[in-house]
């Protein structure tokens, strides 16, 4: 989307975990619905080779022991909109899954090491196109992360960003209910 000037990326993220169909063991990853620019924004500037569909960091790759072409099972967090954080424990969230092929691998140019996390740890990633993660979780036209990546050398466009975010954003848009119940 280019509203603003600048090019903004939506992202749909989630908790999830990840693991080979025939095995049970599933690892803990982030999952990442993105749309074409949020690849843009990568130091590449475009997706890893392949066909668009599951793009794994190397990370996860290796962990799982796969390649491109190889099937795996993603169990996404639905969460009801709770974020994940708040959720009273792991064991009784409800997840969504889906099977998938690995369509690529991205590794450090192609947002493999992509974390809004301060911690300097890596993190197992897997993303998919932003329409199906939507689908899959019920969260039509719906977003929990805004990129917004200024031109080099062109004013900030944040303030300009802000001011349009407010104007448009609701408290539904954060599953979010206001109600009076008078004094």
């Amino acid at each position: 989307a280019q509203r603003t000037g600048a090019a903004i990326a939506k992202i749909l993220t989630a908790r999830g975990s990840a693991g080979r169909p025939e095995a049970p063991d599933q690892l803990p990853i982030r999952v990442m619905g993105v749309d074409a620019d949020f690849w843009a924004m990568s130091p590449s500037g475009g997706m890893p080779p392949g066909t668009p569909g599951l793009i794994v960091n190397s990370m996860l790759a290796d962990q799982l022991g796969v390649r491109v072409g190889d099937a795996i099972v993603i169990r996404i967090e639905s969460g009801q909109g709770l974020p994940g954080e708040m959720a009273p424990s792991f064991e009784r969230r409800d997840f969504v899954a889906i099977r998938s092929q690995v369509a690529g691998i991205a590794t450090s140019r192609h947002f493999g090491k992509f974390s809004l996390n301060s911690k300097s740890t890596d993190e197992a990633i897997a993303m998919l196109p932003l329409a199906e993660v939507q689908n899959a979780l019920r969260q039509m036209a719906r977003v929990n992360m805004l990129l917004v990546h200024d031109k080099p050398g062109a004013p900030s466009s944040l303030p300009a960003f802000q001011r349009a975010l407010g104007e448009s954003w609701t408290p539904d848009d954060a599953a979010i209910s206001l109600r009076d119940r008078g004094s």
